[in-house]
Formats: C-alpha cells, sequence, structure tokens
C-alpha cells in the first residue's frame, strides 16, 4: 500500500498495525516517522520508542509489581511506533505474567 493511502484512510481509527519489512537504509524508519508527523497533525497521542525501551519498561513494571499500571499507560496513546526490532539482544529471564518473558538490550549481535 502506498504511504498516501496511509494518510488518507482512516487507519487509526480501524487499530490497524502497519509493519514495514526491509533492509537497512530503504526508510522503514523515514516512513514511520511520517507516519507519526500526520498522525499528530490529526491531533491524535503519538508515541515513538524502540522494542527494546519498551520491552525494558515492560519487564521492569512486571519486577516492581505495576505491570498493570505500565500497560495503562501504553493504551493512552492512538499510535505506537516502535523501531530496531531487528537490534534486540535477549538475555533468558524467569518467567512471569503467563508466558516467557526476557530482558534485553538495543544492539547488535557479532
Amino acid at each position: 500500500m502506498l504511504l498516501a493511502a496511509f494518510l488518507v484512510e482512516p487507519y487509526l481509527e480501524r487499530a490497524e498495525p502497519v509493519i514495514f519489512l526491509g533492509d537497512t537504509g530503504t526508510g522503514k524508519t523515514h516512513l514511520m516517522t511520517a507516519l507519526c508527523v500526520e498522525a499528530c497533525r490529526q491531533y491524535k497521542r503519538v508515541r515513538f520508542t524502540t522494542v527494546a525501551a519498551l520491552i525494558n519498561e515492560l519487564v521492569e513494571a512486571s519486577h516492581n509489581s505495576q505491570l498493570s499500571s505500565a500497560l495503562a499507560r501504553w493504551k493512552k496513546w492512538d499510535l505506537i511506533a516502535l523501531d530496531e526490532r531487528s537490534s534486540i539482544l535477549w538475555q533468558k529471564s524467569e518467567p512471569s505474567c503467563g508466558g516467557t518473558t526476557g530482558h534485553c538490550r538495543s544492539g547488535r549481535e557479532g
């Protein structure tokens, strides 16, 4: 789908996920930023962060018995843009919240 279609169609109202995949340097972050800017122009509440930061925040909240509060804060956003999916390094952690969790940090393996 073309970027113009995202700006015209009400994808936010339909709560549809948008995923940009591609090699390094192909403009994924640039396109995501454009969608965020347009959402801001439409007076939407936008949060742009990295996947690593999101996971770290939720794991820390879980360890401090504040996961419900953290999740409630994330629910207030109209658009959440997550970047840097490929640069997460996982470290095994104890299971919690009914599933496997992990600590992560931003960086590249190798």
